[in-house]
């Protein structure tokens, strides 16, 4: 992917449907830059914020990562600007991932509700790794199971970073959840009468 030295002021580029950016790196300076905005996308799309991936700016070749995205507020959808971070071979790269869960229905026919309580995990891997989501299907567990991050099973070169007994996902049983919260009610209803006693 090609990218060039930025040569407009901002509102030109934004005209010119152009995204500002910065490169840095701890081999190079910081360099102003600037893409298509299409372009940028189909990178977003394609590698997210895990993957390294090169770009050629004038006649050399960089390898990169979308290190940040800066979107208007009251438009998230609007990219304002972006940072690519310039990687060497050999350099190890820590991001947070996505979890993303599968399978919930399944669970339900038990009368269980999947609760997570980490949709996102820390990792480190090499520079020609790198990964958009952690997958985790649930269908074949039973209430009482749970999944801590040591039981993630995660690609060749990912490591975790958060501690391993972390929890990330537990199968409750639906009636538990629902008596639990009931009872939280009853007392909440009690304190009340009795506060406007």
């Amino acid at each position: 992917m090609k990218i060039e030295n930025r040569s407009s002021h901002l509102q030109n580029l934004r005209k010119m449907k152009k995204l500002p950016g910065v490169l840095y790196g701890k081999s190079i300076e910081p360099i102003s830059i600037q893409i298509d905005e299409k372009d940028f996308r189909d990178l977003l799309k394609t590698y997210g914020k895990t993957k390294a991936f090169k770009v050629k700016l004038d006649k050399e070749t960089h390898q990169v990562f979308i290190k940040d995205v800066q979107a208007d507020v009251l438009n998230p959808k609007a990219i304002l600007s972006f940072d690519l971070l310039k990687v060497e071979r050999g350099n190890k790269i820590k991001n947070r991932v996505p979890i993303r869960v599968h399978g919930r229905e399944a669970v339900e026919k038990l009368n269980g509700i999947v609760q997570i309580a980490l949709d996102e995990i820390e990792v480190e891997y090499s520079v020609d790794s790198g990964i958009d989501r952690i997958d985790i299907d649930v269908s074949s567990m039973q209430i009482g199971q749970s999944i801590h991050v040591r039981d993630l099973k995660l690609p060749d070169g990912i490591k975790p970073i958060e501690d391993e007994g972390k929890l990330v996902i537990n199968v409750l049983e639906a009636k538990h959840m629902t008596e639990a919260e009931a009872g939280a009610e009853s007392e909440a209803d009690m304190e009340e009468t009795e506060a406007e006693e």
